[in-house]
Order: C-alpha cells, then structure tokens, then sequence
C-alpha cells in the first residue's frame, strides 16, 4: 500500500512564496518527495494565484482520477507587490488520474466575491480570504467547510456551503463558527470527518497574545451545530482552551488588519529581531526548537482500527517561526480526551535553503494511493 502525503512548502524569499507538492511512502510513516516535490504551483498569469498556492484537500473519486481543493492567493501586481499590500484568497480546484501529475482549473470553484452576502460590508481594499478548505461527498452533494478571514470578522469564521455541480455553491448565510467564540483565539485548518453518529470538526485555534497553537475538536450530528470542545494537542493544563508557551514568553508585537504599511514594516521588523535574539541566547547549541509554539492543521486518517492525525510542528529556530510535519497515534482516553502516542516528525523542509521549500512543509493532507472510494465524480465533465 502507498499513501501520498500533500503538503504546502514556503522559499526562503521575500516575497513568501508558498506552493504545494507531494511525497510517497509505504508505511504512511516515512515520506520521500516525487522528484523536487513540487506540484501545483503559483502562476504569475493567473491573477487569483500569483502569489501562493496552499491547503491541499484531496479525494480519490470512483473512477480512479483525484480531486483537489486548495486555496490561491492573489494580488493585482502579482509578485512585484508588498507583503503589506493587500490580498484576496479563492478556493480552487484541480484533477489527477494518478495523484502527482495535476490539471487545474483555471477559475476557482469558489471566489471570495461569492462571500458578499455573508459579509455585505466585504471591503477589498483589505485582504480577504476563503481558506483551508475540508470537503465531503455525501447525498448527492460536495459540502464544503471553510475558514473566512477578513477584518469584518474577528478571529475568522468557519463557514458551510454545497454544491451539486462545483459551479455553483448555496452559502449558508450565517458563520457556524467563530474564533472569537472561545475568548482571545483565531480560528484556523478545519477538517470534518464523517463518523456513524454524525460529524467530528478537528482545528486549530490559536492564542492571539502568546502565538501557541493547539489542535482541537468538536461534535455535530448535522455538520452545522458544533458542541462538545475537547482540546487534543498540546494536552491542557487548565481550562480549556488552554495554549500557553511551554518554555518562554516572546515581546510580540500583534499585527493587526487596519496596520498601516509602515506599522506593519516596524511590527514585523520587531519580531523577527525578538525570535532571532531570543533563539541565539537561550539556545546557543540548538537548531530547532520543535513544537514550542503548539500544533496545527490536523487531518485525520483511518487505518484499519487505527487513527492517525497529521499535523504541523510550529517551532522556532534563529530564523523565527519555522514549520515541519508530524504525526502521532490517536486513542480516546474518556469521553473528556485524548491521548496522542508516538509523535514524530514525518517530512522536514529541504535541506538546500534555496529549495522552493527551504524554509517550511506545513498543511499535511495524507491518502492511500490506492483507498476505496470516498466520492463521486463531478457531473457535468469538469
């Protein structure tokens, strides 16, 4: 058996640029890129893609081709334009008859303009985004979960819609989530999983004063009302949520949505001096300080009687937040928690720093190459 694991790899350049490729294995433990990895990348002519690609979601569909969703983000100047400039985030969508070798669409299945009577007072003169997108085939319908982030919405919101054909979605006009909801976190990497009794939600929140990440979930019979938050990584302390750094505490500066371009030049300055001064006095010896802030993006995989979740390692080296990919073995202590066993990194960004993913992997989305069916094909050709 052979799983391919989808990942988003960022440069080592100004610019951040971020694109998505693909790595094999036999074990679904240890994974080795196809080639340079690289497989959807950004297009400086498309102007909804032209600065990154990202959050690979994938379906294997009865008639053996794949399905990709995935975000691409955008800026009218394309890679010439700042990274204070504002940007706009769609949802697209590609094929594959083996898993490797891709053809997108050269529209997105779903534009932020779509999101208009979500949030009438939508401004594109600041960076919106449709993001991280989960998706199921059931009942003669793609749904699809998302994550909404623009400054109308603090925190972002996780937003529902379907579709019978990927042209047109029927957007549930109220969010179903927000980050606000649980308190000073931002709310990100949704992935609903199907299960007998209804749904389990897996995401991220995030504490938006000490940076950590942690992964998370939830329960919904109709995909719609979520209850039940258990916090999975890291295990918590206290009230959940409970993200707090597990080694030492960071000046960050916030950036905040309606930052002007030099506040947000001198905010990112400041960070990066804080983390690289930090990293160089605390650990003069180390390389890598994995998983200091948290874990994020999970996904969950189905084996036999075996649970996995994949995930990304937020950790710091000299040249600050840095992103690898691990994953651990799932089992539910009780009815209140989980415990992860066996935690590992599984892909680490590429060894030459000129690589176009020298600097991070992150966004894992793991499937057996050759699993049974998880959905059906779209109807109308695409």
């Amino acid at each position: 058996m052979r799983f391919l694991l989808y990942y988003a790899g960022m440069a080592n350049d100004a610019n951040h640029t971020e694109q998505i490729g693909v790595a094999l294995s036999s074990n679904s433990t240890q994974f080795t890129r196809i080639g340079d990895g690289l497989i959807i990348p950004r297009d400086p002519l498309i102007p909804w893609k032209n600065l990154r690609t990202c959050n690979p979601a994938v379906l294997k569909l009865p008639d053996g081709r794949f399905g990709m969703f995935y975000q691409g983000i955008g800026n009218p100047r394309g890679p010439v334009s700042r990274s204070t400039e504002p940007q706009v985030t769609s949802i697209g969508l590609a094929f594959s008859e083996d898993g490797t070798r891709w053809e997108c669409e050269q529209q997105p299945t779903l534009s932020y303009e779509a999101l208009k009577e979500l949030d009438p007072v939508q401004d594109p003169s600041s960076s919106i985004g449709l993001i991280e997108p989960s998706i199921i085939y059931r009942s003669g319908l793609w749904h699809i979960w998302f994550i909404y982030a623009h400054r109308t919405m603090p925190g972002n919101a996780l937003v529902y819609a379907n579709s019978r054909d990927l042209r047109c979605w029927d957007i549930r006009p109220m969010p179903i989530l927000k980050g606000c909801d649980f308190g000073g976190y931002d709310l990100f990497y949704p992935q609903v999983v199907e299960r007998p009794d209804g749904f389990e939600l897996w995401f991220t929140l995030r504490n938006n004063k000490t940076g950590v990440h942690g992964i998370f979930r939830m329960q919904s019979v109709d995909g719609i009302a979520w209850g039940g938050l258990l916090q999975v990584m890291p295990p918590p302390a206290g009230s959940v949520p409970d993200l707090r750094l597990q080694a030492l505490a960071l000046p960050f500066a916030r950036l905040r949505a309606d930052d002007g371009r030099w506040t947000n030049i001198a905010k990112r300055a400041w960070n990066a001096a804080v983390r690289r001064g930090t990293f160089r006095l605390l650990y003069p010896r180390g390389n890598i300080v994995r998983g200091i802030f948290g874990y994020a993006h999970p996904h969950l995989l189905e084996l036999d009687a075996e649970r996995r979740v994949y995930f990304h390692y937020c950790n710091l080296d000299e040249r600050g937040l840095t992103l690898d990919i691990g994953y651990g073995t799932l089992s539910m202590a009780d009815e209140d928690g989980f415990t992860i066993s066996d935690l590992r990194p599984v892909l680490l960004r590429a060894e030459d720093r000129n690589a176009w993913d020298g600097y991070f992997v992150a966004d894992p989305f793991v499937i057996e190459q050759g699993s049974a069916t998880a959905a059906s094909p779209p109807t109308n050709g695409r």
